[in-house]
């Protein structure tokens, strides 16, 4: 999986899953647990601290506050490639949408001086792209973002019109997304996980995204999980999903 996978699906590990019906927080030597404290230039540490803050949430043991503090210090990592900071970033605004507090983002609360918003973070790494004949398309992204998180999610039936039209491919993986983040929230339960499922053909081809809809699709499901089930699921994560290791690349330089 993409060194940049920040779904819950890595989370849970076989220890986790026999001790709760929910997930939990990782332990320091699961995958995300190391991820959390690695500052390499893609924004591994942000993932990781994001996807912990997920399985907080969802756990019912920490909390909606705590998960939304992790979040915070997700939003204070350095970043060197700016690029994958507004993915990441556009990443935490999402899960207040999947957590059903999009009104969080906008507080200027983010950062590491606690005085930004989400967006503006986000903003702040797309003018800092290199490349000034790239750096439109990620201040774009950042601006359509927003549009997104202030129209309706719409459904399933009009998404593949809606994806045909878009031709830019970092902007159509940050919708499905983003999209995956609107139909976990709370608020479009039950019918939620049916329309969050009719995402995963269409990210097949992309880690980063497969790994955020597996993840969402595994917190709505895992109330429903007996402790066996879970344990196989904490297997499965293990053997396939947590091979690589991005803090290691480019040691040899």
């Amino acid at each position: 999986m993409s060194h940049l996978a920040e779904g819950n699906v890595r989370y849970i590990d076989r220890e986790d899953a026999r001790s709760t019906k929910h997930p939990r927080r990782s332990s320091s030597n699961t995958w995300t647990g190391q991820a959390r404290h690695r500052y390499d230039v893609w924004g591994t540490s942000m993932r990781a601290l994001s996807a912990q803050a997920a399985a907080a949430f969802h756990s019912g043991g920490g909390g909606v506050e705590d998960a939304f503090s992790l979040l915070i210090t997700a939003s204070a990592v350095p970043i060197t490639y700016a690029g994958y900071g507004v993915m990441a970033t556009l990443a935490l605004i999402d899960r207040c949408h999947e957590w059903g507090q999009p009104e969080r983002a906008d507080l200027h609360v983010w950062g590491r001086s606690g005085d930004r918003s989400l967006a503006e973070i986000a903003m702040d790494f797309a003018q800092r792209v290199y490349d000034p004949e790239f750096r439109w398309e990620p201040q774009w992204l950042v601006e359509i973002h927003g549009d997104w998180s202030h129209e309706p999610a719409g459904e399933p039936a009009s998404l593949s019109a809606r994806v045909a039209a878009t031709a830019n491919s970092d902007q159509r993986i940050a919708y499905l997304t983003h999209l995956s983040a609107r139909w976990a929230a709370p608020s479009e339960a039950p019918e939620g996980s049916a329309k969050v499922k009719a995402l995963v053909p269409l990210v097949l081809f992309d880690n980063t995204a497969l790994d955020a809809v597996l993840g969402r699709l595994l917190a709505m499901a895992a109330p429903q999980l007996d402790v066996d089930q879970l344990v196989q699921v904490a297997e499965l994560v293990s053997a396939h999903l947590t091979t690589e290791r991005p803090w290691s690349f480019g040691q040899w330089r």
